[in-house]
């Protein structure tokens, strides 16, 4: 198993950082995350640190399933 710890994303992939982000913003912003950041009162900046990796997670899945390399 791979283990990415940063994903460089490439002009041809543009598509990838675009997806990963928006499924982000889908998955995170607009749920219950929220709740669980005001619960245990998170700075924004680590929410934008947790947004940030799980958009890079979500990156090297999308990455790893464009080369089918399973």
């Amino acid at each position: 198993m791979k283990v990415w710890t940063k994903v460089q994303i490439k002009d041809k992939n543009k598509q990838v950082e675009l997806i990963s982000q928006a499924l982000t913003n889908y998955l995170y912003t607009y749920g219950p995350i929220n709740n669980i950041f005001q619960k245990y009162n998170i700075s924004l900046t680590d929410q934008i640190n947790f947004t940030k990796h799980i958009s890079n997670r979500i990156a090297g899945l999308l990455m790893l399933y464009s080369t089918s390399n399973y």
